[in-house]
């Protein structure tokens, strides 16, 4: 559980990272998208699963990753329930 100390108390602090479906992830994967930390979302084709600082199509920024990199540095999570 994500916390952070106020006033000597322990109070639950939300996850403001972008929250996406496990299925949009598989998607994205098969796909070779990439994951924009800049626009928060998955813009740009044929990006590898490993790969750092690659051209967003959308905003033109060197900040895409691919979408396997990007989960394991925990730039999205997983919204709801594991879907199939």
């Amino acid at each position: 559980m994500n916390t952070e100390a106020k006033n000597g108390k322990k109070v639950r602090r939300e996850d403001c990272r972008p929250k996406i479906s496990e299925r949009r992830y598989r998607e994205a994967c098969r796909e070779y998208e990439g994951w924009c930390t800049a626009c928060g979302d998955f813009t740009t084709c044929e990006v590898e699963p490993d790969a750092v600082g690659y051209r967003c199509d959308c905003c033109d920024e060197n900040t895409v990753m691919g979408a396997e990199e990007a989960l394991l540095c925990g730039e999205f999570i997983f919204s709801g329930m594991i879907e199939d």
